[in-house]
């Protein structure tokens, strides 16, 4: 995996609580509820902004992405979420 997103360990049974993020937008994409959100500073490491996209059992960072990232459809905006 790459160093621009991360996921869940992995462990069996393994569940993330949907978090409220100010300017999130959430969206479903075959039946799985997304959030999206833009991470100023995330820490450790420092490196910059991030997109963070979060389901029950995934959460993914994204470095490079659009401004527009709220605007895109759907499949678009979760197509993102595999970019590195």
């Amino acid at each position: 995996m790459s160093p621009a997103m991360s996921q869940s360990s992995g462990y069996p049974g393994e569940r993330f609580e949907l978090r409220q993020h100010t300017h999130s937008r959430r969206f479903v994409v075959r039946g799985v509820p997304w959030s999206a959100y833009e991470d100023p500073d995330p820490e450790p490491p420092k490196c910059g902004p991030a997109l963070v996209f979060e389901s029950d059992h995934v959460v993914r960072r994204v470095r490079s992405y659009p401004a527009d990232w709220r605007e895109l459809p759907d499949e678009e905006l979760y197509a993102l979420s595999w970019s590195t």
